[in-house]
């Protein structure tokens, strides 16, 4: 997200990119979404996109202490001419705490069993824990990013208390996308049920940030 240099997001429908409750604190900006490029705020190539969102929507049981069902949703501007992510490719850490990568990276990172993360999360049903030797794992700047399994994106990188340490120090808390996949509509269904998906599902957010419900 290009006026937020400290989000990621996947495209999830032509329209729509997921991502966590944490990035709309930057949407009362005017915030911008890159799309399609290999660097960060990529505009070099053919390929990328650089598009405004006009509305943003957050879980409506997110959690403010416990950052439970931290996703969010952006509509943009327009459609993307890129496909919608079953297979997604997570942005990963640089192993820095701060450093900001110019060019997009990724990570192959081992789920973490439930007993190990319960020591981590505070909600198994909603999370789900990720990483590999110490040193790797997303930071800052990866929240909202995809966690991919077999092509099909199984989280969402959560923003939590862990990432102000360094980089791989603790596992990384991904939200499961199953467990709020109905919320969604499902990807499919999301354009064509957009009035129930808006006024039901979400609470939504203005442009200056403001609630909208």
């Amino acid at each position: 997200m290009e006026d937020s240099p400290l989000c990621s997001g996947t495209l999830i429908a032509l329209q729509y990119v997921l991502t966590s409750v944490y990035c709309l604190g930057w949407f009362k900006l005017d915030l911008h979404v890159s799309l399609g490029g290999q660097k960060n705020k990529d505009q070099g190539s053919q390929k990328s996109e650089r598009i405004r969102a006009v509305e943003a929507f957050r879980h409506p049981l997110y959690n403010t202490t416990w950052f439970t069902y931290d996703v969010a949703l952006l509509k943009l501007e327009k459609p993307s001419t890129h496909k919608p992510a079953r297979l997604a490719d997570a942005d990963g850490s640089d192993a820095k705490s701060g450093t900001k990568k110019k060019w997009l990276l990724s990570l192959a990172a081992k789920v973490i069993a439930d007993d190990e993360c319960g020591n981590y999360a505070i909600d198994l049903d909603v999370f789900l824990c990720a990483g590999t030797e110490r040193g790797k794992g997303f930071c800052a700047g990866d929240t909202g990013a995809p966690l991919v399994s077999n092509g099909v994106v199984v989280g969402i990188a959560s923003a939590h208390p862990g990432e102000a340490n360094d980089c791989g120090e603790l596992p990384g808390l991904y939200t499961r996308t199953s467990r709020v996949w109905r919320t969604f509509g499902g990807c499919s269904g999301l354009l064509g049920r957009r009035k129930e998906f808006h006024n039901r599902h979400y609470s939504r957010l203005g442009p200056e940030g403001e609630d909208n419900t």
